[in-house]
């Protein structure tokens, strides 16, 4: 059974590579006799930049080998290629059968959603982007060895993505995400901070959005940052002039 999902396997990746089982890539498998041998040539010539060549040479491997875990490697190591080449959409679809593929790698699944997910994402496919970007955006679906750096990413983009259309509710946990998690660099935490704070303000939540706003300027991007001056004195006018308000109607 396990020789029939492989042999499927490779006539899929044979038919998106634009050649047929049995022709090109079936000679080029009969040139080598282990996976490793394969799957080393495939690296050389990835690392040659000649990927047309390296990507029959994965496909060779996936069917000389057995091994979930290699199999999703060679999966991995196609899409990589693909990307390289700019091509987005069939990067994306290996993307998906590296972490479709039964007891495979669990860091290499989970680096293959982030990059299907931002595959989707440059073809400004939302609707497909979006989904996956969310759920590599949760903390609790990492992957050790994954690149936690790839998770702050995601967040940062889906967070971007959702102030762009002013949906400014959704992007309130990936910036609490951006503001509290330690591992996030100083300057992607500060800009998320004032953007709290712009939202606050947004919300009419001035006291809060003032703490914010005082809390960028105090960091180290902050103290660079001239503009902020100002908007933390237009939300101090706005609270004088709510407090005066407040004192004439009473």
């Amino acid at each position: 059974m396990r020789m029939i999902l492989i042999y499927m396997m490779f006539c899929t990746i044979a038919c998106l590579s634009g050649c047929q089982p049995g022709e090109k890539d079936n000679n080029r498998r009969s040139s080598y006799q282990t996976y490793d041998e394969a799957f080393l040539s495939g690296m050389a010539n990835k690392k040659a930049d000649k990927y047309s060549e390296a990507i029959s040479d994965f496909q060779a491997a996936i069917t000389i080998t057995r091994q979930s875990y290699n199999i999703s490697k060679c999966l991995w190591e196609i899409s990589e290629c693909y990307w390289s080449q700019g091509k987005r959409l069939e990067a994306a679809l290996f993307c998906r059968k590296t972490y479709e593929t039964p007891q495979g790698w669990e860091h290499l699944a989970w680096r293959a959603r982030v990059r299907e997910a931002y595959c989707y994402y440059l073809l400004k496919d939302y609707q497909k982007a979006l989904p996956l970007l969310i759920y590599v955006a949760d903390e609790e679906n990492y992957a050790e060895g994954g690149g936690y750096y790839q998770l702050v990413d995601a967040n940062v983009t889906v967070c971007n993505y959702y102030w762009q259309i002013k949906d400014y509710e959704k992007a309130q946990r990936f910036l609490d995400f951006l503001i509290t998690d330690k591992s996030v660099p100083e300057k992607t935490c500060s800009r998320a901070i004032r953007r709290k704070g712009e939202y606050l303000y947004f919300k009419g939540d001035y006291m809060l959005a003032l703490k914010y706003f005082r809390k960028y300027a105090d960091s180290k991007t902050g103290k660079s940052d001239k503009t902020i001056i100002d908007q933390i004195k237009k939300c101090e006018n706005t609270l004088k002039e709510n407090k005066n308000k407040g004192e004439l109607h009473e």
